[in-house]
């Protein structure tokens, strides 16, 4: 800032960096820099001291706290575009050390795709490469997983869900909802609990790609039990025709297997072969 009028630049988040010259002869008008910023939604104002102004003035550093903007005191031995050039330096090696995070946990992601099998605690799993506390419910409520600081009871509070991606909270836990979605089946859903809405929405991709581990494994999973439940049926239909079981005992057992076998007409029949 050199203009008096700069603030008709400012956007919101930014930060403003000033040597007071336009501010020079009045505290009332550093005041009102500080009020035109607040209202502007700038992130502070960093001030160099030592040239115009020796200290901060009182009435400045009242309203400042009063607003909550922050006020920063610049080093007056380096200049301007060494300290901007200090900041874009520090963030540039932020994103690319973010960045380098996120590429290493969507390579393990992978390479646990490729790796697991049958016997792998997927769950267990996916939770270490990922770092957060995350947990899984079917897309009948029930919560197979949970890591989180919520109850299943708290998490479950607002069910039934839709089928989107949201954050949402639960019992003041900020969590991210995937939906586990397959084939136009949904398989449940995964929760992550996130303590950094930022970071949050830097791993959105890798939250997905962890859903689509997700649902292949409960697909299989519900195969595997349909076929289980198919097998035992089929035993108990056996027995029943052999003489050795009821036909309530029969019904009993499906029901009891979730099986909608007998809740249509039918038509039983034997054959040779």
């Amino acid at each position: 800032m050199d203009a008096p009028d700069v603030i008709n630049w400012m956007k919101e988040g930014e930060l403003l960096l000033t040597t007071a010259y336009a501010i020079r002869d009045s505290p009332e008008e550093f005041v009102n820099l500080l009020q035109k910023l607040n209202e502007r939604g700038a992130s502070g104002l960093g001030i160099k001291l030592g040239r115009y102004w020796a200290e901060i003035p009182e009435i400045a550093l009242l309203e400042a706290d009063r607003l909550g903007l922050p006020l920063i005191e610049l080093p007056f031995q380096f200049t301007f575009s060494e300290q901007i050039t200090a900041l874009y330096q520090s963030e540039f090696q932020r994103d690319t050390r973010r960045l380098n995070e996120l590429l290493e946990t969507q390579k393990k992601l992978v390479d646990f795709a490729m790796q697991a099998d049958e016997y792998t605690n997927y769950f267990q799993s996916i939770t270490s490469i990922l770092g957060v506390p995350l947990a899984i419910v079917t897309s009948e409520g029930q919560t197979l997983y949970n890591m989180t600081r919520c109850s299943d009871m708290e998490l479950l509070s607002d069910w039934p869900w839709n089928q989107d991606n949201r954050f949402y909270k639960s019992a003041s836990n900020l969590l991210y909802r995937v939906p586990l979605l397959k084939n136009g089946k949904s398989y449940g859903y995964l929760l992550i609990q996130t303590e950094n809405l930022l970071e949050a929405h830097e791993m959105e991709g890798i939250f997905h790609q962890a859903a689509v581990i997700l649902s292949y494994h409960l697909e299989v999973i519900q195969n595997q039990e349909a076929t289980a439940a198919g097998s035992r049926l089929g035993t108990a239909m056996e027995r029943y025709l052999k003489g050795n079981a009821s036909l309530k005992t029969v019904l009993e057992f499906a029901e009891a297997l979730g099986s909608t076998f007998w809740s249509t007409p039918y038509v039983c029949m034997v054959s040779s072969s």
